[in-house]
């Protein structure tokens, strides 16, 4: 039986001394706690407005189905020319892959 510590003594088989007896700790009444989070405080629950739609009174043209007057960033952008390049590119991309393989 090796009797060398991890410090690389060698055990003696000297007792040490007794440890103390532990003191009987009495617990304390119990502290008030707060009834709510602080997150509940700062954020009461509305219902979420009791699940409601938002209804407009009386609207003369809701915002949903205002006519649009104006043109698409699409449609400016996009036009017939810009179209027909793009195709040929296209094109031009399938024939130069063909020659690849």
């Amino acid at each position: 039986m090796e009797k060398q510590t991890t410090t690389k003594e060698v055990f003696k088989g000297e007792k040490g001394e007794k440890a103390l007896l532990r003191k009987q700790e009495t617990l304390k009444e119990d502290k008030p706690i707060v009834g709510q989070s602080s997150y509940q405080k700062n954020f009461p629950n509305w219902e979420n407005g009791k699940a409601d739609v938002f209804h407009e009174k009386h609207p003369q043209y809701p915002f949903y189905s205002m006519p649009f007057r104006g043109q698409s960033s699409y449609k400016g952008t996009y036009s017939g020319d810009k179209i027909k390049e793009l195709q040929a590119q296209i094109r031009r991309v399938e024939k130069d892959s063909g020659k690849l393989t």
